[in-house]
């Protein structure tokens, strides 16, 4: 097992790209391995608010975007997840922390969907996810349909020239 998975497996956060985390809720604890790890936003697509300790630690920003469990993501929903990803990524120098509960099924399948939306093949996708964090379940089959998976890539489509590849490089081989 590689070094790095086993230090996040201890701590709760898998890195999956060069600049994006997921993993288990954001805790004051957790905050303080974010820190180490140059985290400079959370997103939160748990069912939970943020915590205030974690909303006060010193992040750029920290963002609820409330997603059920075990239902389709309402289209809105991912579509606002995904691009809040976006959009945080765009900032000079950030890396982002996406989380949820557990950090097995939600924010698996948002960066999952964000990474389809890019352009990565949704069975790749879900391969650097899972290579980088065993437990997760990205495209978990009751959080989206063919539908839903349509719309997000379309979105992707429609993001222009950007640097793709520096977005989707994986955190470790």
């Amino acid at each position: 097992m590689h070094p790095k998975l086993i230090a996040a497996i201890q701590e709760g956060i898998f890195p999956v790209t060069t600049r994006i985390a997921i993993g288990r809720f954001a805790t004051p604890d957790r905050c303080a391995f974010l820190k180490e790890k140059d985290i400079t936003h959370i997103l939160n697509v748990s069912d939970a608010d943020s915590l205030a300790t974690v909303r006060s630690a010193g992040f750029a920003e920290v963002r609820d975007i409330p997603i059920d469990d075990y239902v389709r993501i309402p289209t809105k929903q991912a579509l606002n997840a995904v691009q809040t990803l976006h959009a945080m990524l765009n900032q000079p120098d950030s890396k982002v922390y996406l989380h949820c509960i557990a950090g097995q099924i939600r924010s698996p399948t948002i960066l999952w969907l964000y990474l389809v939306a890019l352009g990565m093949g949704k069975r790749q996708a879900k391969q650097i996810i899972t290579d980088h964090s065993p437990d997760a379940q990205p495209g978990h089959n009751t959080l989206v349909d063919a539908a839903l998976v349509d719309e997000i890539y379309n979105w992707g489509r429609k993001l222009g020239r950007i640097d793709r590849a520096a977005l989707m490089e994986p955190a470790y081989e």
